[in-house]
């Protein structure tokens, strides 16, 4: 299973798509409970994956590093904005297995977001953190709002000098309603913006296994692509691939159990306490509605089961982000045959996909 641990509810940036404060998050900054109370759930776990997850969870790092010598075992995962990764020790950072680094693509970007001073520092600390030693994966977790060009800043993270494992976004949609209070008009963006960034992204992927003639470096790494031509490529259907509330729980500072990690104040998201074992508390809350009858949930999963259960922006909203889904999908079902034949061919391994991070590392991989 996975365990997304809030380390701390407050965070040290203010981004403007966010709200991630201890308010907002409905508790407490720090965790009340012992971490021997978290441990003594998890260790049942044969194959426990630790996410810690805030707020800012580096603002705990206290907490954090105990929690990891209590469970070394563990494979330790890590959600940041990163400015304060260089106050991690070393022993304890060559621990994470991965870290997803907040960072929206280009500089502009990022300023408009987190603020004029963050891009230097994410960058200048994820540097620090491979020299210290760290090998793991370094995945790039970009917020899609108002102000991306998706094109132009996947494509910047995609050849960034950071060398990103894997590049990740997530549509900064169906939070608030009604669907245009912020965004003005969001079909526009859509339209004129963000389908045709994807479909210039996809292009360009396709193109990257076409000449790639077996060396899997050559791949642009680009996480919802991939991990969707994956479970094509194997006929593999998918469940809701952030596993929320399925093979996931999140775990708040007052030590109740969450199906995902929003919305911790919904009673349809709380399913439990540190009283009770993970595991027995899965599968309460699952996907339904309009999702149950779409032909592609064998391939999104369901997208997001809190706006599958929110519909903050009513079905019109609803469906209107699923056509975004539905347009890589229908992107990678059409590269399907040629993708077969490489892997006929020998131009291309199946193991290509594994050495991309996939969900295992907490990337929802549906934007």
């Amino acid at each position: 299973m996975i365990y997304f641990v809030f380390s701390s509810s407050a965070c040290n940036l203010s981004c403007s798509y966010c709200g991630g404060t201890p308010e907002d998050l409905h508790m407490p900054e720090k965790p009340q409970y012992d971490a021997v109370e978290l441990v003594k759930q998890i260790e049942k776990d044969e194959d426990p994956v630790i996410v810690f997850y805030g707020g800012e969870p580096l603002l705990s790092i206290p907490f954090v590093s105990q929690v990891m010598d209590l469970i070394p075992r563990a494979t330790f995962v890590l959600q940041s904005n990163c400015t304060l990764l260089h106050l991690l020790p070393t022993p304890y950072l060559l621990k994470f297995s991965a870290i997803l680094v907040s960072i929206d693509g280009r500089p502009q970007t990022v300023g408009e977001y987190r603020g004029p001073t963050i891009y230097n520092k994410i960058v200048r600390n994820v540097k620090d953190a491979k020299q210290r030693g760290f090998t793991g994966h370094v995945i790039a977790r970009m917020a899609c709002s108002l102000k991306t060009d998706i094109y132009e800043d996947v494509k910047h993270l995609l050849s960034h000098e950071l060398k990103f494992d894997s590049v990740y976004w997530q549509l900064d949609a169906q939070w608030d309603y009604p669907m245009n209070i912020r965004w003005g008009d969001f079909e526009y963006y859509l339209a004129t913006s963000y389908i045709p960034g994807i479909q210039r992204l996809f292009a360009e992927f396709k193109e990257s296994l076409l000449n790639a003639n077996g060396d899997f470096t050559k791949m642009l790494s680009i996480s919802p692509f991939v991990q969707i031509l994956q479970s094509m490529v194997l006929n593999k259907h998918t469940g809701l691939r952030c596993s929320a509330g399925t093979k996931a729980v999140s775990i708040t500072t007052d030590g109740r159990y969450l199906c995902c990690p929003v919305a911790s104040d919904e009673d349809w998201n709380n399913i439990g306490t540190l009283k009770d074992e993970p595991k027995s508390v899965m599968d309460k809350v699952v996907i339904g509605g309009i999702c149950d009858t779409c032909e592609d949930k064998k391939w999104c999963g369901g997208r997001c089961l809190y706006a599958n259960h929110t519909m903050h922006w009513k079905e019109e909203g609803f469906k209107i982000i699923c056509e975004t889904v539905k347009t890589i999908i229908r992107m990678c079902e059409d590269i399907l045959p040629d993708v077969k034949g490489l892997l006929a061919d020998g131009k291309m391994n199946l193991d290509w996909f594994d050495k991309v991070p996939n969900e295992r590392y907490s990337i929802e991989t549906i934007p």
